[in-house]
């Protein structure tokens, strides 16, 4: 698949843009000093496992205004970023621009909106990191949780967690259908992965409690309740009728209470280490 992301970077038709690629894996490939040898491609090899961490490297070693987000097994069209920089402008430079989603197997979008704002009620449901555009210097001033997302205690939510400090700080971020990304959209992965669905369950709850600490106790509040009491009660009604998918959200409300918990211990601990 990363052959594939590449290749749709490569041949995207744009005047100015660089795409920043930070490899974390343990497999040595000289795919970037053969293949993918370009002015305008960065290759960073790094040992530092993390995806936030890994994140924000890539964006303090940019120049551009704005960081479109990838995803290595994402799919780019030639027209991405002429689609990226027209939507940036008709939106008056919002600070976040989430796209449309597409699984190029079943040709249904992640989410299906209109051209709308984005706000504390709907950010999870229309916003997904591969089709993200965020401003650069947001980003360095608000860096990614290195404690969330993949490689990091807590499994997932930085993406989130981004979109919600920006709605506290009064930032604009908006939903468009001018442009969009082909990624597969599976969740029977993280159904049958025991191993990643408690990571991922954990990460939410970590992201809940942090915005429920720093941002908004009231929507913290909000997504609490439905991200573990709504959702375990749920489970349990659906224990007769589907019982894989009982046990998946009982499973996902009990983790992501525990990362709810775990997250809430270790702001307690920074805060004692700061006296």
């Amino acid at each position: 698949m990363l052959h594939r992301c590449m290749d749709s970077l490569k041949n995207i038709d744009f005047d100015d843009y660089e795409v920043i690629v930070v490899d974390q894996s343990d497999i040595e490939d000289d795919l970037f000093s053969s293949v993918y040898l370009d002015s305008n491609i960065k290759y960073f090899k790094l040992n530092n496992r993390g995806l936030s961490r890994n994140r924000n490297f890539g964006v303090r070693q940019s120049i551009g205004d704005y960081i479109c987000i990838i995803d290595d097994d994402a799919i780019y069209p030639k027209d991405y970023l002429k689609n990226v920089d027209a939507s940036v402008v008709s939106n008056s430079y919002p600070t976040i621009l989430c796209g449309k989603i597409i699984d190029p197997d079943t040709n249904k979008a992640f989410a299906v909106s209109e051209d709308s704002d984005v706000g504390w009620e709907n950010a999870n449901k229309l916003c997904s990191s591969p089709g993200m555009v965020i401003n650069r210097k947001f980003l360095i001033d608000n860096p990614f949780d290195e404690r969330l997302g993949v490689g990091a205690e807590f499994g997932s939510g930085e993406e989130s967690d981004i979109m919600f400090c920006a709605l506290s700080k009064g930032m604009k971020i908006v939903f468009t259908n001018n442009y969009y990304v082909n990624h597969h959209v599976d969740n029977n992965n993280v159904l049958n992965d025991d191993k990643r669905l408690k990571s991922y369950a954990k990460g939410y709850g970590a992201m809940v409690y942090k915005m429920f600490h720093c941002y908004s106790k009231f929507w913290g509040f909000c997504y609490f309740v439905k991200a573990t009491i709504i959702n375990y009660i749920i489970g349990l009604l659906l224990f007769l009728s589907n019982k894989l998918k009982s046990r998946e959200m009982r499973m996902g409300a009990h983790y992501r209470f525990i990362g709810f918990i775990q997250y809430r211990r270790e702001l307690k601990e920074d805060d004692k280490n700061d006296y």
